[in-house]
């Protein structure tokens, strides 16, 4: 049987470990949220003269930075829930019985 002061001092680990991690997903979902939703308000607005001017904004650097961070965003994010489906999966398995059962 686990003691109460372990287990505490566990779950303590555990969430300084998650937290230490998960910050820099964090940090990643709001630099993706912020460079979207900026770039169709910056470089692609949504009117008759944002569609008139997008061609021409496109190749600005403040739009090819956004356009960036919207990239490379998203598939940090799409890692994250590779990481995460792997940390669970690896936690279940090594719960699992040395004979399969």
């Amino acid at each position: 049987m686990i003691s109460k002061d372990t287990l505490i001092q566990y779950v303590k680990k555990l969430a300084h470990n998650v937290w230490f991690v998960g910050e820099i997903y964090i940090i990643w979902i709001f630099i993706y949220y912020i460079a979207a939703n900026s770039y169709s308000y910056f470089c692609a607005p949504i009117t008759f003269w944002g569609f008139i001017t997008a061609p021409f904004m496109i190749p600005l650097p403040h739009c090819i930075g956004l356009r960036w961070c919207i990239q490379y965003g998203s598939e940090v994010i799409t890692a994250m829930w590779v990481v995460l489906g792997t940390w669970i999966i690896a936690g279940l398995v090594r719960r699992l019985p040395a004979d399969g059962r």
